[in-house]
């Protein structure tokens, strides 16, 4: 009887100097001093090249955005909750019109009731926040902005590829699943009125946004459609980051100002801040 014929995968295997399945000591280790052979070498190192450059254009566009200030970190959470809810998003914001307005969890602005506050439990993105102390408050919205914007990509002098906004609009969201109401304390008229608070400072930065169109200025690069497009994204959520930012400044001192809406006192002349727009709150901000 004749030996039995080595199948393609055994070939593979003792090529590579291992074991195959069906050979004379299948569970043998191989030799430690036996180092294995490298069947495609120019292969190899024209991966780690690119891994190379990756990593240096990595570190380069890192240097770059904390050169001139910009921090994606407030933009990307958005397009991280946008992303959840399933909504196709670039840098925070969508391309699909009207997408934003037909998300069930979300709000676009308007006057609060008890029944929008979805969320069964207290949350928060501040990881630095337990449950214990959430839990004490009488609500915690979620706000946020974000916009509707048309994009064109367009051929660079320099040979490469442009990516720009042709439009944006900008909104104020309240996002239902993540807002909170204490079901063991009343929803009265000063829980939800902070809660206005909080979405009304979110619609001023909204409506800032939409007067004065800084999306022109913004423009990614790239040698290829996609590499412009991610450079960018990048961009896009860095301005977007700072218009959070500010917005989480506003709501931490309302917050602090007010003990979450128990003083009524400071509230009321937060009300009027509010009333008389974002130069109002902006000066009544401590300074440093």
């Amino acid at each position: 009887m004749g030996r039995p014929k080595r199948g393609v995968a055994c070939v593979i295997a003792l090529a590579l100097g291992t074991a195959c399945a069906g050979s004379g000591n299948p569970t043998a280790p191989a030799p430690e001093a036996a180092a294995k052979p490298d069947l495609f070498p120019e292969m190899t190192a024209g991966l780690e090249r690119q891994l190379e450059e990756r990593r240096r254009a990595a570190l380069a566009r890192g240097a770059e955005m904390k050169a001139l200030g910009i921090d994606p970190f407030e933009g990307e959470l958005t397009q991280s909750r946008l992303t959840e809810l399933g909504i196709p998003s670039l840098g925070g914001c969508t391309t699909e019109k009207g997408r934003l307005h037909r998300e069930p969890a979300l709000r676009a602005h308007r006057q609060l009731r008890a029944e929008d506050f979805r969320s069964r439990e207290p949350r928060s993105p501040d990881p630095t926040q337990t449950y214990e102390v959430l839990s004490r408050r009488a609500v915690i919205p979620s706000v946020f902005v974000s916009c509707t914007m048309e994009t064109e990509t367009q051929r660079s002098a320099r040979g490469g590829f442009e990516v720009r906004a042709r439009s944006a609009r900008f909104t104020a969201f309240f996002d239902a699943e993540m807002s909170w109401l204490n079901p063991r304390q009343r929803a009265d008229a000063p829980t939800l009125l902070h809660a206005q608070l909080h979405f009304d400072l979110a619609n001023l930065m909204a409506l800032e946004a939409n007067r004065n169109p800084w999306f022109s200025e913004i423009v990614g690069e790239g040698t290829t459609r996609d590499a412009a497009e991610g450079d960018f994204t990048l961009r896009w959520a860095g301005r977007l980051g700072r218009l959070q930012s500010e917005l989480r400044r506003f709501e931490t001192q309302l917050d602090r100002e007010t003990a979450q809406g128990w003083d009524t006192g400071a509230q009321a002349q937060w009300v009027l801040r509010v009333r008389e727009g974002l130069p109002a709150v902006r000066a009544a901000l401590p300074r440093g």
